[in-house]
């Protein structure tokens, strides 16, 4: 298939079946904790096998559950991993993609940007994951930590929305 815009054309391929319409999709809200001086605070997956992104640093957060809107699923998935409830929560991006290496679907993701303190920081207890991590923008940019895929790309944006990385050209 060839897309083309204004200025050139290129090529993609598609998958050869691709999911049909209405096909199942789970929902996420996450949270991208942002500290005074900038840096983020991330969790670090625990090694269960079977769970999605095992030892991997990413972003606060869960599943809604039925008849939940995401700002409510996020508060409450922060409240039970870390006790922690932010001052505000501030709506950043939707993502949505295939999940199919590991399960039937589709993920769809509301990421939500919170301020953290380092007395909110402090203040928290964490209940799942093995433990959690402060990144400075370099630190995120460096690759030396395994950041899961979906929150590296949205860091990334993040980062290009702060003017610390030049946005895509073309």
């Amino acid at each position: 298939m060839r897309i083309g815009n204004l200025s050139s054309e290129m090529e993609i391929t598609l998958p050869e079946t691709l999911p049909p319409w209405g096909k199942t999709a789970a929902y996420a809200a996450v949270a991208m904790l942002v500290s005074e001086d900038g840096q983020y605070l991330l969790q670090l997956r625990d090694g269960t096998p079977g769970i999605w992104y095992p030892d991997m640093l990413c972003f606060f957060g869960g599943r809604l559950d039925a008849d939940e809107d995401a700002e409510t699923a996020l508060r409450r998935e922060l409240m039970e991993e870390l006790e922690f409830s932010p001052r505000a929560l501030t709506y950043f991006s939707f993502i949505c993609y295939g999940t199919a290496r590991f399960e039937p679907g589709i993920g769809c993701r509301y990421i939500y940007e919170a301020e953290v303190t380092k007395s909110d920081i402090t203040g928290m207890t964490q209940h799942e994951g093995a433990g959690m991590k402060l990144l400075s923008p370099g630190d995120v940019l460096s690759h030396k930590h395994p950041i899961s895929p979906v929150d590296m790309q949205m860091l990334y944006v993040h980062l290009m929305c702060r003017g610390l990385v030049p946005p895509p050209v073309g």
